[in-house]
């Protein structure tokens, strides 16, 4: 919708034909019938949502708080993912803000490269958003079946990845904190989506840090670790380990048992062997970000010298972020969408369970959707 604004023409007085009586009566009646088909739009989003509005289809994947459906809402048969969340296991971990502000990260961004909110609402026991359903399936897929992606395709990932985290850092005031395949979903025609804000925050002032340990081990920035305070530097390390991850099929400093010690004793060393075909430009470009003071990560005082940097030279940005780039991954993400049309079906939908003790309702969660909002288009900044 475009502003209103006033001009000099609007100051000027016009000669205008009065319309006849029918004519009103008519724009009368066009009137009435306008503002009752408002009235029953404005109705339909005071309707409280609940999981009754949904029929569940398939379970796309399971987290920590709990699982995420495809669905489809019974009054416009249109096609979600519903992540539903055991509000009781949010509130024993201490994360109630944390859920508010992944609502407002996938509520207010506006970015092709980042998963959209179209409702979200709650029940006794559980928090529900609803989100647009992409149907390209996990980009962690493509790495188990390869064990690491020729760097082309490393770089247009990379490239889409590097937007939406500059878009979270600088423009939301978000910082990320949990960047890594399993939470890269692709579209049918293989672009990049970022998901699951739920360790994310809110960039505080210069000067004024995170001290949460939070993260995925592997994945995790020594000042993390360190418990020295964070920003949104420990964005930039977690993309230089998901890069490396792409190109050479695992992360720099692991475990095969998975010791969380040994793998944080790895991190603060920081000696990351790299794979003899990994090109130059790409070992500067992880060098660059893992380094362990966060004020010299490339990427520390403003993206561009990110993007400008060699290893992204074919990089178009502009191209890019208006999706006119062909992705590489686009035969893979049709194909996975083919699978997930055909995964079984739930026999039973979502029940609520019955508890003794009442959980407290989730303040600035619910949200009843804007669909003309949600297709505005993008615009660069």
């Amino acid at each position: 919708m475009g502003n209103l604004c006033e001009t000099n023409e609007t100051q000027k007085m016009t000669s205008v034909q009065m319309p006849s009586k029918q004519q009103q009566e008519e724009t009368m009646g066009q009137s009435s019938e306008m503002n009752l088909h408002f009235s029953s739009q404005q109705e339909q989003a005071r309707k409280k949502l609940s999981i009754d509005d949904f029929e569940m289809l398939n379970q796309l994947g399971k987290g920590a708080f709990g699982k995420v459906y495809k669905v489809k809402k019974k009054d416009n048969s249109k096609i979600y993912a519903l992540k539903a969340m055991n509000k009781k296991q949010i509130f024993d971990s201490n994360l109630e803000q944390n859920a508010v502000i992944e609502k407002e990260v996938l509520n207010n961004s506006k970015h092709p490269f980042i998963v959209h909110l179209k409702y979200s609402f709650q029940s006794k026991t559980k928090l529900y958003f609803v989100m647009e359903y992409i149907d390209g399936g996990e980009f962690y897929q493509i790495l188990q079946r390869t064990q690491g992606l020729p760097e082309p395709v490393v770089q247009f990932v990379a490239a889409e990845v590097i937007l939406a985290l500059e878009y979270l850092n600088m423009k939301l005031k978000i910082i990320y904190r949990d960047l890594k395949p399993e939470n890269l979903l692709l579209t049918k025609s293989g672009h990049v989506k970022l998901t699951d804000f739920g360790l994310a925050t809110k960039r505080k002032e210069s000067n004024i840090k995170s001290y949460t340990l939070v993260g995925t081990t592997e994945y995790l920035a020594p000042e993390i670790i360190r418990k020295d305070g964070h920003s949104f530097e420990v964005d930039l390390w977690t993309l230089g380990i998901l890069i490396y991850e792409m190109i050479a099929g695992k992360t720099p400093f692991s475990h095969p048992e998975r010791n969380q010690m040994k793998i944080q004793y790895l991190i603060l060393k920081n000696n990351p062997v790299y794979p003899p075909t990994m090109s130059r430009d790409a070992k500067d470009l992880i060098n660059s970000l893992l380094q362990t003071n966060p004020q010299l990560r490339l990427g520390a005082n403003g993206y561009d010298s990110i993007k400008n940097h060699s290893y992204f030279s074919k990089i178009n940005w502009q191209d890019l972020y208006e999706l006119k780039v062909k992705s590489p991954l686009k035969t893979f993400a049709e194909e996975n969408s083919n699978r997930l049309q055909n995964l079984k079906p739930l026999q039973t939908q979502i029940k609520e369970t019955p508890v003794n003790t009442p959980i407290p309702q989730l303040n600035d969660v619910s949200f009843s959707g804007n669909e003309m909002e949600r297709n505005s288009s993008f615009k660069y900044y």
